[in-house]
């Protein structure tokens, strides 16, 4: 039975194929992948859609032959994925239930094939490192305030070393950013906002590369900035922001912080809701959403920001 979707259950090592009601096993590596997408060409011609879901890095020969072989494709979220199985009473799971269910997932959510922007593999590894390196400093630092006096001193050089490799890094970020005339452009662009400073700004080119395509209430979605309704019967709730990116919706926050005591645009609007009682973390929020809506405008017009006069 033929489909328009394809299903890629990812793996280690492997990848299980659910093509036009069969199951194809493919090694997760370049050139065997490379050679079944070439024998199996003329069937994929045919094909509106290959959805597979992120595996923590597992994915990326997938995505890099699927792009080399221009097919169409979606990276899709797990939990979206599950959600579907549950409630379609499918408890059972293995490598080819779920390259299945991954299909008629896409099918019955109507799912479309999406260009993924250029994702900046190499400066997204480097910030990645760079946030391992502080996160263990700083635990290193923790356990050497209640440590023995002699392994403290083995704490102290390991924290020397994390220091000067997260140095390192910070360099080598730098000439990746310097050696790239489109990512310096970006990253000119976002920070030219104040409140976005240097590694919110590279963040948001590695983790929201949506900002140069999406709108407003796509990128508040994406990111967990849109108010969710909790509502029922005559009870109305709370509104609640919940989901998304947790890192940059993090990030976001702590540039609100920033962007409500020296941006001028931003800082009044703080003000004023303040002024109309709204909670301290409510109106930061706030200004974070409307921080989004900034860097999206940015990104769009691809011109640095200006304050609102008047």
């Amino acid at each position: 039975m033929k489909s328009p979707v394809v299903g890629i259950d990812v793996g280690k090592y492997e990848l299980v194929v659910y093509l036009n009601g069969d199951y194809h096993t493919v090694n997760n590596e370049v050139r065997t992948l490379k050679s079944w997408l070439k024998k199996h060409a003329t069937a994929l011609k045919e094909i509106d859609l290959i959805v597979y879901e992120p595996t923590g890095g597992y994915e990326r020969t997938l995505k890099a032959c699927l792009d080399d072989n221009g097919l169409p494709y979606r990276r899709v979220h797990a939990n979206h994925v599950r959600a579907y199985a549950k409630a379609a009473g499918i408890a059972a799971k293995t490598d080819k239930i779920d390259a299945k269910v991954l299909a008629e997932f896409a099918i019955r959510m109507e799912i479309k094939a999406k260009s993924e922007t250029q994702q900046y593999e190499a400066l997204k590894a480097l910030l990645t490192r760079r946030e391992q390196l502080i996160g263990m400093r700083l635990q290193e630092r923790n356990r050497l305030e209640t440590c023995e006096k002699l392994v403290g001193k083995w704490i102290e050089k390991n924290i020397a070393q994390l220091t000067k490799q997260i140095e390192q890094i910070e360099k080598a970020i730098d000439n990746e950013v310097d050696q790239n005339d489109g990512l310096k452009k970006l990253y000119q662009l976002y920070s030219s906002i104040p409140g976005i400073g240097k590694i919110t700004g590279l963040q948001l080119i590695v983790d929201l590369p949506e900002l140069l395509i999406e709108h407003d209430k796509t990128l508040a979605a994406l990111v967990g900035l849109a108010p969710m309704n909790r509502d029922s019967g005559k009870m109305i709730g709370r509104r609640r922001t919940r989901g998304g990116r947790t890192r940059i919706r993090g990030l976001l926050y702590m540039a609100a912080l920033v962007a409500a005591r020296c941006n001028p645009e931003l800082k009044t609007y703080y003000k004023k809701l303040k002024d109309k009682g709204k909670a301290s973390k409510v109106a930061l929020i706030a200004v974070a959403h409307k921080l989004l809506k900034i860097l999206r405008s940015i990104a769009h017009r691809q011109t640095p920001w200006t304050p609102v006069m008047g």
